[in-house]
């Protein structure tokens, strides 16, 4: 309704970008001005402050207030995007890392398009990553040949990085890892590998690999002693090769040789089933390897096309012995934690650096598993190049240690068909990263083989195992390492320590070998799923639209449906109660996925609950794994415990009741040590039924449950039901016959009218299940071509709209009002009075003219006026709720006209699209209200229209009345509709048709006929009158036409720019007369 909305101010920050920009130019060059967008008075970056902390209705409720949440940065704080806030963070260096010539340029997550495209627009920028509308991605692209310091001042930039060169960073290893086998004096007889246990080498996991190239004819490799074998899920060791890049592990190229040796390290088994000093710990699993170096050097991909092509081809683990040569938490180090966040089922493994004083990007990131170095002599001593925490944001650094020192296995050669068995000695964390991935390996093998007790849920059978997220393998892989001597696990040289896999089983009992229940830990894994239904949620996600992985899987928005859950949100727990073995140290490991830094830290702790009350918890605030142990010897005389996991924080997002980054719930996994698992408590006997009256034939004096009674009494048939108008007091048997008074319901009527609404705009938010609009699109009669008359602007259409007759009949044609027949042409409301003066009306609005043209209180017995439509909406919602004599409600809200009337009407239009879409949210509110009146013997019918649609001619108008501006929505819920869509040329002023019509009052007729009709009620019913209003002439179109061009922002930068060179040249001229 706000017919000639104009913006003619800038926002400082535009005009500091501008001329940030054109100073950096060059005064000879050729600077091209870059196309300004849609400018927004003083928008930038704020912190709101909520004292109370987040929910993610607070979170929604931001963008009611103009503000764009961006990312929750601490309990009470949330970094917006908008013109005001709390306060705004003192500015710093966005610089993460060193000088160098290129930088990567990280923007903020759900930084509005038009804010995205203010920066990039402004520079000459490369690889562009752009991110979705509203997503918790953030956009990132590539600059040359500027000073870092520029984007300090610019607001939506998270963070620069330096542009740097990628890096590179058996048999022995497997005897440290494995472990010793004891006998029962205590006597070691060999290790976990020359058991019955040594089937346990990964069978049935694939290992996915991005590195510099395999030579597939070597003996770890290939099928036979002279032939490679079809590469595929059929083949002995190579499922898939990704050769997008490069093809082979070349001579010549950069790190020749390490990609064959890694591969070698995860899954090397010599074709002729020789064991050798290059055998892998997993030497049973397969491997997908990711061939990333080229002769240009390393060119990986960013990591979620390597993860979402492992996850695609049913690997967990990824092993990742490279990076670059900075200690910074970089894109690469949050997109890595950001797709864990979103895939449970990812879990890689990254080598951290050969500094032993640096800790290397992306081993910085929260949620990879970063493998440090030891000796590889079963020495306790750490390899002295290793790098160690912590890391710059505070984590601990190392996950794990395991050898790295003079690692044997697979060498290549450079020939691709010498099919040679050689093997070579390697040293550093590039060799040990694979033997942590292969010795998980293995852990993920015995949880597919069900040897782990876990809880039972919807029939699922003890001893069937799954697929383990990433979160339960880092549980199992912290609860199996043992800490080195004169450290103290976790710390931040070895961090949970080296892995040793006979911590994790019951080898002395059971000798003959893996079974259900001879794992130690008792497990719980959020995740644990079908693994059918686990694949095809995968096909799901990675199907989706989007531009790449990371996008898809954070639109994803899963629930947890199909898990075994549970997944908490803030203020949640959950609890079990098992049973000590008494045996052991009681030693419990939580683990979880965090969001990113830089957003706020989500908080699980795990507790043990002693009977006594007693209360033992974990304390970290960074860290994503966490321990609670308590030595045996204080459990002695206690026979169960309670473990409970209870979420502090979980950060909120764009969504509720969904995983993910952007919503508000949060899995995980566990692992206990020293239980039996959950305390079997015996169920109590079941109670006896019979009949317990003593005068029936069949009465059982044991009974405690009543059953029914036999009685030697006639059979008298008739109507038991004493609210029944045939009710019969001798019956003994009840025939079915009773009669029940008839109730009518009384009928009562909403009307929601939304200012400024196209028809196919709503359209596509009832298609995607939006509020209202989806609501009756499935229950209701439907148009989304609802025509609402010749002229389209707000006075002719809430006047159609209200009164039944069109603009030749109300003389109202635009919204001076001039010539209105309001004084002698009826509205609904004066309809309903003369009809029933004793009905009970009301009405809600916030444009001032339907007061003072339009409504009176002469006819309503409540008009309120309001300042906002959240007022309006509230206060209906107050009304419905209390008010029970209540029959004739009308809404009138405006936020689409006001969004389209400042950005623009129409699809491609997100903000205008957003405001649709709050409307049908808001109406559904309504709605809900109302379906629980309705089950007071109320018969309600909703009726949702609009007074005009829009971007006819103009963007950011209707008029001159093109068909886009007349068309809009007509939507009616209940009573006695035909479902479906209504095909008879429904017209807005079937509205006050339609309202009478339910309430049972007879249609004006004669001079005061309505020119609508009830289209919702009749399909066949004739068409509404056609009016004759007249047109705008072409004078006023152009006159329209020339006001929205003056009073575009880009029209008045070019303006200004234009005068600007003017009086600098006249400047210069002088100057040079001068």
């Amino acid at each position: 309704m706000i017919e000639d909305w104009r913006m003619v101010r800038f926002a400082m920050r535009r005009v500091a970008l501008l001329l940030c920009v054109l100073m950096l130019a060059p005064v000879s060059g050729a600077w091209t001005l870059p196309e300004v967008s849609e400018v927004h008075e003083l928008d930038g970056e704020w912190v709101v402050v909520s004292e109370e902390g987040w929910a993610h209705a607070d979170w929604i409720a931001l963008r009611d207030d103009g503000l764009e949440p961006l990312r929750q940065i601490s309990v009470t704080e949330v970094l917006v995007w908008g013109n005001h806030g709390s306060y705004q963070m003192e500015g710093e260096s966005v610089l993460r890392g060193q000088m160098a010539e290129g930088y990567r340029v990280v923007l903020e997550p759900r930084l509005p398009s038009h804010a995205q495209w203010d920066i990039l627009s402004a520079f000459e920028i490369e690889n562009l990553q752009l991110a979705g509308e509203s997503s918790s991605l953030p956009t990132s692209f590539e600059i040359h040949g500027i000073n870092p310091a520029v984007f300090d001042s610019i607001p939506g930039i998270w963070w620069v990085e330096p542009l740097l060169e990628t890096k590179a960073r058996n048999h022995l290893a497997a005897q440290i890892m494995g472990g010793e086998v004891k006998d029962h004096d205590g006597n070691v007889w060999g290790s976990f590998w020359d058991t019955h246990w040594g089937e346990l080498n990964g069978s049935g996991v694939i290992i996915g690999v991005a590195d510099s190239g395999i030579e597939l004819d070597h003996g770890c490799f290939r099928e036979n002693a002279t032939e490679i074998g079809g590469i595929g899920v059929g083949h002995r060791k190579v499922v898939f090769v990704n050769t997008t890049i490069d093809d082979g592990d070349h001579s010549g190229h950069a790190d020749y040789r390490h990609g064959t040796h890694i591969a070698g390290s995860l899954v090397c088994d010599m074709w002729n089933g020789t064991v050798t000093e290059g055998t892998s710990p997993s030497h049973g699993a397969r491997v997908l390897f990711q061939d990333v170096v080229n002769e240009s050097g390393w060119s990986e991909p960013t990591v979620d096309w390597l993860l979402a092509e492992a996850l695609a081809n049913g690997a967990v683990i990824h092993s990742d012995s490279w990076g670059d040569d900075t200690e910074a938490y970089t894109l690469r180090s949050a997109e890595f934690d950001l797709w864990h966040r979103e895939v449970p089922w990812s879990l890689a493994f990254i080598a951290p650096g050969n500094n032993p004083s640096k800790f290397y990007e992306p081993a910085n990131a929260r949620n990879v598993v970063s493998v440090g170095g030891t000796l590889s002599d079963n020495s306790t001593n750490l390899y002295t190049s290793s790098s160690q925490g912590p890391t710059g944001e505070g984590l601990r650094g190392n996950f794990i240690v395991t050898p790295a020192v003079g690692i044997m296995s697979a060498a290549a050669d450079g020939d691709l068909s010498s099919f040679n068995d050689d093997m070579r000695s390697s040293t550093g964390t590039s060799m040990s990263t694979p033997l942590g991935a292969s010795i998980t390996a293995v852990i993920q093998q015995s949880v597919q083989a069900g040897l782990f007790l876990t809880i039972e849920y919807e029939g699922w059978d003890h001893d069937i195992g799954f697929v383990p997220s990433g979160p339960l393998l880092r549980a199992l892989l912290a609860a199996s390492a043992e800490s080195l001597p004169g450290g103290s696990a976790p710390d931040a040289q070895q961090g949970w320590g080296r892995p040793l896999l006979t911590n994790l089983f019951d080898i002395s009992t059971y000798e003959t070998g893996p079974a259900w229940g001879a794992g130690l830990p008792w497990i719980h894994d959020s995740y644990m799923m079908n693994e059918t239904a686990r694949m095809l949620l995968v096909d799901e996600w990675l199907s989706t639209n989007g531009s790449r992985p990371l996008e898809q899987v954070t639109t994803s928005m899963w629930n947890g449906s199909g898990a075994q859950g549970p997944f908490l949100k803030q203020g949640e727990n959950v609890s079990w109660n098992l049973t000590l073995s008494g045996v052991h140290d009681l030693d419990v490991i939580l683990s979880f996925n965090q969001r990113p830094f830089g957003s706020v830290s989500d908080d699980l702790n795990v507790a043990v609950i002693l009977p006594n009350g007693t209360r033992i918890s974990s304390n970290e605030s960074l860290e994503g794994t966490e321990r609670v142990w308590i030595s045996g010897a204080d459990l002695i005389g206690i026979d169960t415990v309670t473990v409970e996991v209870s979420a502090e924080l979980v950060g909120v997002g764009n969504y509720t009741g969904v995983l993910g980054s952007d919503g508000d719930m949060l899995g995980f996994g566990l692992a206990v040590m020293g239980v039996w698992g959950e305390v079997f408590v015996p169920g109590p006997e079941p109670p006896i039924e019979g009949c317990m009256d003593p005068n029936a034939s069949n009465y059982n004096p044991l009974a405690v449950v009543g059953t029914i009674c036999e009685f030697t009494v006639p059979i008298i048939p008739g109507c038991m039901d004493i609210v029944a108008e045939n009710y019969d007091e001798y019956a003994t048997f009840d025939d079915g016959s009773c009669v029940y008074p008839l109730i009518e319901s009384e009928p009562k009527v909403l009307i929601i009218g939304i200012d400024g609404v196209r028809g196919d705009v709503a359209e596509m938010v009832a298609q995607n299940n939006q509020g209202a609009f989806g609501e009756i699109l499935e229950e209701g009669a439907w148009s989304f071509n609802a025509n609402t008359g010749p002229l389209s602007n707000s006075a002719a259409g809430w006047s159609s709209m209200l009164t039944g007759v069109w603009c030749d009949r109300h003389g109202v044609r635009d919204n001076s009002w001039e010539g209105s027949n309001h004084s002698t042409v009826a509205n609904i409301f004066d309809l309903v009075e003369s009809n029933n003066p004793d009905l009970r009306t009301a009405a809600l609005y916030w444009w001032d003219p339907l007061g003072e043209h339009l409504l009176s209180e002469d006819s309503i017995d409540i008009l309120e006026n309001f300042d906002s439509d959240e007022g309006v909406h509230e206060r209906a919602i107050e009304l419905l709720e209390t008010d029970s004599e209540l029959d004739v409600l009308l809404v009138s809200i405006d936020k689409p006209d006001l969004v389209g009337h400042r950005y623009g009407f129409g699809l491609d239009i997100p903000e205008y699209v957003d405001a649709v879409n709050w409307s049908s949210n808001m109406a559904m509110e309504l709605m809900d209200v109302v379906e629980q009146r309705s089950l007071l013997n109320e018969d309600w019918i909703v009726i949702i229209t609009s007074d005009h649609g829009g971007g006819g001619l103009y963007s950011r108008s209707h008029y001159p009345s093109y068909s886009d501006d007349q068309n809009s929505l007509l939507l009616v819920h209940g009573g006695d509709v035909v479902v479906g869509e209504m095909t008879n040329n429904p017209v807005v002023v079937d509205v006050v048709a339609t309202a009478l019509t339910h309430l049972e009052f007879d249609l004006p007729e004669g001079d005061t006929v309505l020119d609508g009709r009830a289209s919702a009620f009749d399909p066949d019913a004739p068409a509404a009158r056609t009016p004759s209003c007249g047109e705008p002439d072409d004078i006023q179109i152009q006159l329209r036409g020339l006001r929205e061009l003056i009073y575009q922002p880009e029209f008045v930068l070019a303006a200004g720019i234009f005068v600007l060179m003017g009086a600098i040249f006249i400047l210069r001229k002088r100057s040079n007369n001068g």
